[in-house]
Order: C-alpha cells, then sequence, then structure tokens
C-alpha cells in the first residue's frame, strides 16, 4: 500500500480536477462570479487542484505514519441518507480499528481537525474497487479536506471562528433567518406528506432500508479486503526486519 502523498505525486492534476468538475459542478457554479465562463470555472479548478496537490505532497511529515487509511465504498443510490455524488465513496478508518474488526468509517466534518500532512501521509488500500476509481478517491479526499480551507492555516482560523461564535449569543438577524428557515422547512415537509399516502411511504421504508443494508454489505466487503492488505503489510514488514 502507498500513501496519500506518494499517490498524488505521481497523478494527473487535469484528471482529478475533471472529476471534480464532474461531481461538484453546481456547487463550482454557485461560487463562481457572475460574469465567470464555463472555461473560467474550469481553469481555476485546475489550478486549484495543482496548487492543494502541490501543498500535500510537500507537507511535513509530522509522525512516522499516520494512524488513517482510505478505500472506496460503492455509493448509495439514495443521497437522502448518505451523502454521495459519484460511483463510490471514499471512506477514512483508522488502522488498528480496521484490524481489530471494528471498524468506524469517519464523517468528512472530522477532516478539520487533522493537518494536511496526516492526510497526506495515510494510507490509500488498493483494493480492486479503490484501484478502479483512484482519482474519484483523490478527488474526494482533496474536495472534503480544502472544505472549510486550503491550508492548515486557514482551517484553524476556521474552527477558532466556530469556538468563538459558540460562546456568543447569536444576534437577532441569524434569529430570524434561522426562524425562517425552519418555517418553509415545515411547509416543505407538510406538502411532502400531504402527497405522500401510507404505501408510498411503506415503500419507501423498504427501499431505504435495503439501501442501507446494501451499503453495509458493501462495506463490509471492502473492509476485510483492506484487512487482509494490511495483515501483508505488516508481514512483509516483519520479515525485512
Amino acid at each position: 500500500m502507498k500513501t496519500v502523498r506518494e499517490i498524488l505525486k505521481k497523478a494527473n492534476p487535469d484528471e482529478i480536477a475533471g472529476i471534480l468538475l464532474q461531481l461538484h459542478l453546481r456547487t463550482l457554479f454557485e461560487q463562481a462570479k457572475p460574469d465567470d465562463t464555463v472555461s473560467d470555472i474550469k481553469a481555476r479548478v485546475s489550478k486549484w487542484t495543482e496548487r492543494v496537490i502541490s501543498s500535500m505532497v510537500n507537507a511535513p511529515s509530522e509522525f512516522e505514519t499516520s494512524p488513517f487509511l482510505f478505500f472506496a465504498v460503492p455509493a448509495a443510490a439514495d443521497g437522502s441518507w448518505w451523502l454521495g455524488y459519484g460511483a463510490v465513496d471514499a471512506v477514512m478508518c483508522e488502522q488498528n480499528e480496521i484490524m481489530q474488526g471494528c471498524p468506524r468509517p469517519t464523517e468528512y466534518s472530522w477532516l478539520l481537525g487533522q493537518s494536511s500532512a496526516v492526510i497526506a501521509d495515510s494510507l490509500i488500500a488498493e483494493t480492486p474497487l479503490t484501484k478502479e476509481n483512484l482519482n474519484e478517491v483523490l478527488a474526494d479526499i482533496l474536495w472534503e479536506l480544502t472544505w472549510f480551507g486550503d491550508t492548515d492555516e486557514e482551517r484553524r482560523d476556521f474552527m477558532d471562528g466556530l469556538d468563538s461564535d459558540n460562546g456568543e449569543e447569536e444576534n437577532d438577524d441569524n434569529d430570524d433567518e434561522h426562524l425562517i428557515w425552519e418555517k418553509e422547512f415545515e411547509r416543505f415537509r407538510a406538502e411532502r406528506e400531504t402527497r405522500r399516502d401510507d404505501k408510498e411511504e411503506e415503500l419507501k421504508q423498504a427501499a431505504d432500508k435495503a439501501e442501507r443494508a446494501h451499503y453495509e454489505y458493501c462495506f463490509q466487503r471492502e473492509v476485510k479486503l483492506v484487512k487482509a492488505l494490511l495483515q501483508e503489510r505488516a508481514a512483509q514488514k516483519s520479515g525485512a526486519e
């Protein structure tokens, strides 16, 4: 297995940028300036991808090894309960949890507490599914890690701002905006419920249950492959000593 850093060194930034455009086109258009063309957005994403990859590749290592690893799992078909944009989800787990048979996939929001170096030195378990969708896994990692800032400093500033906001009372404008949002959501929910009869609700719940069961099956299947790769890696390191 190789680290994220090692794989990024040989990755094609343009291919990863293309995947980011494909998966997050709506968000990228929303963030664009009013007079931006499609070519402008593509150029900006391409430059951003090269910059972030360079930052991660050149980040000084903080530890001898990172405790984390990434691997791909087939994305859920219904995004209402699992956030997924492409064919796969890039899952992040701790290595020791995989080896102990109790893996807990880490939500990407938790990446806020990690530095670029820690993620760069994390392993990518090259299972068949992961290798087949490697650039999409890399695109997921770059997108989610940098959601609240491209650099460690920017992400720390964001987290400091969250801590500061939590210690202060919200102003009246924020209260009003939150109340408006709650009312709008309740109106939408009420309209949806009036359109859904009991049979439809029963079928929807059955579909959700089946989708969750399928995702869990796929996740556990990939975990077994990842564990085998970790065991093989440990045996090779032990034999070399």
